[in-house]
């Protein structure tokens, strides 16, 4: 299982996309309220009922279902969370040097 799988299982009613949809698909969907307010509730972490973050990182990596999750696996997750979804990032591939960068990112927060 992949995380961009685990992010539309996660929020079932956003456009499912892949890697080999368009630019301007991307941006539109990218630029979608229905986005806008699915990235947010990533970062709300106000109700621990609703760590979406979680949830998409426990479908990803199932043996941790009923385990705390390790700081790696959440930082990998909303790394890619991050790329995918957020709607300042034009692109919803991961690349390595984009990867590093948020994972860095997030370490420090973590």
């Amino acid at each position: 299982m992949n995380v961009r799988y685990a992010i539309f299982k996660t929020f079932d009613d956003l456009t499912k996309l892949n890697k080999q949809t368009s630019a301007i698909d991307i941006s539109q969907w990218k630029s979608s309220e229905k986005l806008n307010e699915c990235f947010k509730k990533l970062y709300n972490v106000d109700n621990s009922d609703n760590d979406f973050v979680d949830t998409i990182a426990k479908v990803t990596f199932p043996i941790y279902k009923d385990k705390e999750l390790p700081s790696d696996i959440y930082v990998y997750a909303v790394s890619i969370c991050d790329i995918i979804m957020n709607p300042k990032f034009p692109d919803i591939k991961c690349s390595r040097k984009y990867l590093e960068k948020r994972i860095n990112l997030f370490k420090v927060f973590n």
